[in-house]
């Protein structure tokens, strides 16, 4: 919820008339696509008051209208910011496929207290806004599968980096190259995630893998900065050279992948998992 600060004030001024966003928006019909997810989390967290009764003794409150108006009042600010015509709510559903590629995954979140009002705030934005959740997916998938060229990603999640297209960071339009996504991605997969706990490749953090996945010279023979049969082999090299293998990777792969309209059947609710490129 970059630009906004939550229980509080401070508003970003309007657009200048040169603003390559207002430029944007006059060309096309636009919506947002926000994370759900972080929006209820974090304003519910701020929604948060600890009372000491006694000596020793303290509660912890939280009103649950508070933390509904508070979201209404920035997704308001968001409408009102980027004059969209629109906006969609991703949230995630209660099963995730990832869980079944991997029992770890995000199993580190289990013993976290989660905000008072989460589930609360989570209902307001189901039944005030237009919200969708697709079975066995995170609020990211959901995201990732609607983009498309009339559309601007608002989420401070570093996963949502993976998609192309525009994003609105820090009260700023941003616009994601497909080469740099695909690059993110095969980083993510040598990184990890300590927050979704998956480990990644031992050793390599984002200066190693970014250098890893850069060509020298920062071009391939062939011209491109990147190529994804050529990021994955860079990828599966340096798994081997730590111990690991394909199989490592791949999985790695499947957790850190955000799916695209054409991974998922809708009529059956299935995924159709990443698979590694062929040359």
């Amino acid at each position: 919820m970059e630009g906004y600060e939550i229980c509080g004030s401070q508003r970003l001024s309007q657009f200048s008339e040169e603003n390559p966003l207002r430029t944007f928006r006059q060309e096309r019909q636009l919506r947002l696509l926000v994370d759900g997810d972080i929006v209820a989390y974090r304003t519910a967290a701020a929604f948060e008051e600890p009372i000491e009764w006694y000596e020793d003794f303290w509660t912890l409150h939280s009103d649950a209208k508070e933390v509904n108006a508070e979201i209404d009042n920035y997704l308001g600010w968001l409408m009102e910011e980027t004059e969209a015509d629109g906006m969609i709510v991703a949230l995630t559903d209660r099963e995730n496929f990832r869980k079944n590629i991997s029992s770890d995954y995000k199993a580190n979140r289990k013993s976290q207290r989660k905000p008072l009002c989460l589930n609360a705030a989570r209902d307001h934005l189901r039944e005030t806004y237009d919200t969708r959740v697709i079975p066995a997916l995170e609020a990211d998938d959901v995201i990732s599968m609607l983009a498309d060229e009339d559309t601007i990603v608002v989420s401070p999640d570093k996963d949502l980096l993976q998609v192309p297209g525009y994003h609105f960071v820090d009260g700023d339009l941003v616009k994601r190259e497909p080469d740099e996504c695909t690059r993110w991605f095969y980083m993510q997969i040598l990184m990890g995630d300590s927050s979704d706990n998956y480990k990644g490749c031992p050793g390599i953090g984002p200066v190693k893998a970014e250098r890893l996945l850069t060509p020298f010279g920062g071009y391939r023979p062939d011209g491109s900065t990147s190529n994804d049969y050529w990021m994955w082999e860079k990828t599966v090299g340096a798994y081997e050279k730590a111990g690991l293998n394909e199989d490592d990777a791949l999985e790695n792969a499947r957790l850190a992948y955000l799916l695209k309209a054409n991974d998922y059947n809708m009529k059956t609710n299935t995924v159709n998992l990443w698979q590694p490129p062929t040359q």
